[in-house]
């Protein structure tokens, strides 16, 4: 039975669940009149190897088990035995799998008699033959020892069957195939094979059966000496293993049909693998001795047996990154994102003092455009958007750095690298669907177990059985060196326990080697993950005071708000004896006020916001520096120096350690000057105890508190479009043909079908389409040119678009319907090409 006829006998409501799911591939769905129309476009829709590929990704683990297991039997069989391989206990969870697969297309329970009345005992399980070709079953699975033995001529039959000592007795290559395959799928006799082997013989199979039972030409090679490796890798040795005794490992285990080659095994392409029913004989173990798969268990420990670990300082540390380009020149590099010299300089004053943190930080404020490459030299600076930023409150500032995350590809944690090129970035879906797994683990987590901290094992072993195509089991070798599951456990601990973690939505306990080894969602994360409002982060205030002392250092409260943290951190610098002090230097105020600040502007912030006023040493400073700065400014006309007192131009000039050349004095202020450069006499006068200017640097205007005119706008959110794919079926007409049998009668010689009729057209075709009959149509897209009858064999519809093939010319054809004048059934049948 075709694969429309199986999907014509589902109800309507099914046929509806399967174009949701599948809806990404529907979107160039035509306009459909009818339910056999439907089931027509469907079974060719959903059999592309993209839309399979997509819809496995949506399967578990167990799913995986079930489709496996159906195409190992040829792609049908029964679920009693199904059940019976994979456990009668597990018949109910089975059931359910195999439902949860109908409605994605992936298999269809098909009905046939059945007297009792156990959970599908009266169903079979067909999967689509373009399922069975794309599912990534293991290479075992795919090849049986006779399939392999059928593909080799007589001559190479008779090897092996020579080499296993098997009766001569037996002459023609089907019983001769027959004895090897017997013999090899038997467990005792295939172990006394083995057995026979010599030593290095039997360390090259262990290697293959470690390996999954499958390996490539040049990992077998490496196993083996030079002579033996460069036998492996001489010209068409995959076309002469056969000839001759056996001369290394490999060509022993082929001619005793240990292995067998899959393709045109060369280097760098093709696999050497055992066949899924010898590797069953081999080991003692059926294919499916495990049973049905089950969902691991949570491993979890109570929080209040363990030291939790909190973030909450991402925003003060946003705040410092902006602080920081407000005094430090950052230059964006040619692929846009900021230098990593910048970025290690940044972490040594953040939260968490490692370069990794510091590209995090710096990716999501650019992401979120609160800084930006500013001015001729697209030096990074904060933008109006990270002013207004800094005004909301803190609870907003997270919800809108969260958002930007989900979608951002700035920093993406499945590339070795996570700091990427953003837009550029190829594997941007892949990313975010990575995301929405964690989330959705930490949500389950949640729900089942409240307020307990799961292990990232146990996350790692969920991961791979709910999302097994993108969380990938290793090798029973990558297992025994690596540990089981490396991508998956370092990519859920990239996005569990460090970007959600900085965000401050996860808790973390640390285990004995360091690293993070239980994780839970935190109040902020529950709030937004789950959606649930979270009592004790609605009331989170901040401070707006901080402490000046005469030691120079600033005391800066854990809740002050991020604005003032940005505007201290541009005239101070994080203190290395803890991170909640700032200090005061000559140089951070040099830099402040070459960046816009005023002597009088910092005074007036400390005034107003030091709980313990300004000391007075801490005033004679910063009027000592607003006084000395901006006297003098360093020009390039060639180079110039221009003073606001002739006699600091002549108090320089007497200068004699200073390598700075006066070449004319064009005024009492200004004089012609040569030296290395302009940034080379800056240097000099500011070790001499000046404070220059340059005339070359665009200076920001003072920064002053008061909110910005116009509120933060977060990037626009990317958000995939969803087709409108119901909408163009006429479900009434589906529904009208639901209960009728899918045979029409016999079509006889029709008659013509004009252009007034095209509904009656499209149904001839549609009928043609599914029993094969021969048409002869008359096409005429140009109505000036002259119509010829052609003889076409209907294949389908894409849209308005009919493909045929074209007797006349051989080949495939799009004809549009349109155009069809009329259409006749000749009745003749013809056979899928």
């Amino acid at each position: 039975m075709t694969y429309a006829k199986l999907l014509y006998q589902l109800p309507v409501d099914r046929l509806r669940e399967i174009i949701r799911r599948r809806s990404r591939a529907l979107r160039t769905i035509p306009r459909i009149e009818g339910k056999r129309e439907l089931c027509q476009f469907l079974a060719e829709a959903l059999s592309a190897p993209a839309s399979v590929t997509d819809a496995l990704r949506g399967t578990d683990f167990l799913q995986l088990q079930i489709l496996t297991f159906a195409i190992t039997q040829g792609g049908t069989v029964t679920f009693d035995m199904l059940a019976a391989q994979l456990g009668e206990d597990a018949r109910q969870r089975l059931w359910t799998a195999a439902n949860e697969l109908e409605a994605c297309g992936l298999l269809l329970l098909t009905h046939f008699a059945h007297e009792t009345r156990v959970v599908g005992s009266d169903r079979a399980l067909f999967v689509p033959g373009a399922v069975r070709e794309t599912t990534p079953l293991p290479l075992p699975l795919r090849h049986t020892l006779p399939k392999a033995l059928d593909l080799y001529d007589a001559s190479i039959v008779g090897v092996l069957y020579q080499t296993l000592g098997l009766p001569s007795s037996t002459t023609t290559k089907t019983a001769r195939m027959n004895a090897i395959s017997e013999m090899l799928t038997d467990t005792e006799c295939v172990q006394a094979v083995v057995a026979g082997l010599t030593d290095t013989d039997r360390a090259v199979l262990q290697y293959v059966l470690d390996n999954g039972g499958a390996t490539s030409l040049s990992q077998l090679a490496q196993r083996l000496d030079s002579r033996h490796r460069n036998q492996l890798y001489s010209y068409d040795w995959a076309m002469r293993w056969y000839h001759g005794k056996p001369r290394n490992p490999v060509e022993e285990l082929l001619t005793r049909g240990l292995l067998i080659m899959d393709g045109a095994v060369g280097w760098g392409y093709g696999h050497i693998l055992i066949p899924g029913n010898v590797l069953a004989a081999i080991t003692g173990r059926p294919l499916f001795a495990g049973g049905a798969a089950r969902m691991p268990e949570w491993e979890t420990i109570q929080a209040s047996t363990a030291a939790v670990r909190k973030h909450d300082s991402l925003c003060r540390d946003i705040a410092y990154l902006m602080g920081f380009l407000g005094r430090t020149e950052a230059t964006r590099t040619s692929k846009g994102n900021i230098h990593r010299t910048v970025l290690k300089n940044l972490a040594k004053s953040l939260t968490v003092s490692s370069p990794e943190y510091a590209a995090f930080v710096y990716a999501i404020a650019r992401e979120s455009d609160l800084i930006a490459p500013q001015g001729r030299q697209s030096m990074y600076d904060v933008t109006e958007q990270g002013l207004a930023w800094l005004e909301m409150p803190v609870e907003e500032q997270l919800k809108n750095l969260y958002s930007v995350w989900r979608v951002q590809t700035a920093w993406s944690e499945i590339a070795d690298d996570p700091l990427t090129e953003g837009a550029t970035f190829y594997f941007a879906e892949e990313t975010r669907s990575y995301r929405e797994c964690a989330a959705s683990l930490l949500k389950e987590l949640r729900h089942d177990r409240p307020g307990e901290l799961a292990s990232l094992d146990s996350l790692t072993a969920r991961a791979q059985f709910k999302w097994w195509s993108r969380f990938p089991r290793g090798t029973a070798t990558e297992e025994l060196n690596e540990g089981a599951g490396t991508v998956a456990g370092r990519v859920l601990d990239q996005i569990i326990a460090g970007s959600l973690h900085w965000m401050g939505l996860t808790d973390v306990v640390t285990g004995s080697q360091g690293g993070v080894a239980y994780v839970r969602l935190s109040e902020r994360g529950n709030t937004a993950l789950g959606g649930e409002e979270s009592a004790s982060t609605e009331g989170m205030q901040t401070v707006d005071t901080f402490i000046v002392q005469p030691n120079l250092e600033i005391y800066t409260p854990p809740n002050l708000s991020p604005s003032l943290l940005y505007r201290l951190f541009r005239i101070a610098e994080p203190s290395s004896r803890a991170g909640s002090l700032l200090v005061l230097t000559k140089e951070t105020l040099r830099k402040a006020l070459d960046r816009g600040e005023t002597a009088d502007g910092i005074l007036a912030l400390f005034r107003e916001r030091s709980q313990t006023g300004v000391p007075q040493n801490v005033e004679y400073l910063i009027n000592e520096m607003g006084g000395k700065h901006g006297h003098i400014h360093i020009g390039q006309a060639g180079i110039y120096i221009q003073v606001s007192d002739p006699m600091l131009l002549k108090e320089i000039q007497a200068q004699k350690k200073l390598n700075i050349h006066f070449r004319r004095q064009l005024t009492d202020t200004v004089a012609l000057v040569t030296g290395d450069s302009m940034d080379s006499i800056l240097k000099q006068l500011r070790q001499a105890g000046y404070l220059p200017v340059s005339d070359e640097e665009k200076h920001a205007s003072a920064i002053t508190i008061r909110p910005p005119k116009h509120p933060y706008q977060p990037p626009p959110v990317v958000k995939s479009k969803q087709a409108d794919t119901e909408g163009r079926i006429d479900w009434k007409a589906v529904e009208a043909e639901e209960g009728e049998p899918w045979d029409h009668p016999a079509v006889e010689s029709a008659p013509l079908l004009q252009t007034d009729a095209p509904l009656e057209l499209r149904k001839l075709i549609m009928r043609s389409i599914d029993e094969r009959l021969c048409l002869s149509i008359c096409y005429q897209p140009d109505a000036r040119a002259s119509t010829a009858e052609r003889e076409v064999e209907p294949i389908g519809f894409a849209g308005s678009l009919l493909r045929a093939y074209d007797r006349g010319k051989l080949s495939n054809i799009l004809y549009n319907i349109r155009y069809i004048t009329y259409a006749r059934a000749t009745g003749e049948r013809f056979e899928k090409r």
